[in-house]
């Protein structure tokens, strides 16, 4: 399915929803006109969009998947790996090829460097592997990105975990989606700030 395609999919099924339900549900606000302000990575987006607005196609069809599927349940906490996800297995090369090879060749020399810009992104350090960081994509999607340097046997290697109540807002095709975004993010944050830093 093309972009294009999924992407009015993604508005007709949004279009049939009822903003103040799904708010509440989303963990988001509506602002006076009706319209969602969705956080996204540190930034907040406007559902539905206008004609005229900017907002990168790929984002808006995750948003509105996002909105539509949103139950309301609350994280609780449990990590769990994108395998653990429902039907994960299939999407496994996907994600390791457009999720964690690019995580390790950015973070995977330096971890200490995934500190760095997850904390820029709005994420907390947490104890796993030699660096990590959680940070809520979207207000009840919280992921965590981590990296183990590796030694002279083995290299560097790297982990996404999901919260187990992600299912509740997200397909696992979105879950991939949504960690190759905060890759992307991630490796922007931390290349800016060795700019700055020279």
């Amino acid at each position: 399915m093309n972009l294009t395609t999924a992407l009015l999919i993604a508005r007709e099924s949004f279009g049939r929803c009822i903003p103040s339900v799904v708010a509440p549900k989303a963990g988001v606000y509506a602002d006076p006109e009706g319209r969602l302000a969705v956080p996204f990575y540190g930034r907040e987006y406007r559902i539905p969009v206008r004609q005229g607005e900017e907002m990168p196609v790929p984002v808006e069809i995750l948003l509105l998947h996002y909105l539509t599927r949103a139950s309301g349940v609350l994280p609780g906490g449990e990590k769990v790996s994108f395998k653990e996800l429902p039907d994960g297995f299939i999407y496994n090369e996907p994600f390791t090829n457009r999720v964690l090879r690019p995580l390790v060749a950015a973070f995977g020399e330096q971890p200490q460097l995934l500190y760095q810009a997850g904390a820029a992104a709005g994420g907390k350090p947490v104890p796993f592997g030699d660096a990590a960081v959680e940070i809520r994509a979207l207000p009840r999607v919280p992921l965590t990105f981590i990296i183990w340097a590796g030694d002279e046997e083995f290299g560097p290697s790297g982990g996404v975990l999901f919260d187990a109540t992600a299912p509740a807002y997200l397909s696992t095709e979105d879950c991939v989606i949504v960690a190759q975004m905060g890759v992307s993010v991630l490796r922007a944050l931390s290349w800016e700030s060795r700019v700055e830093s020279r």
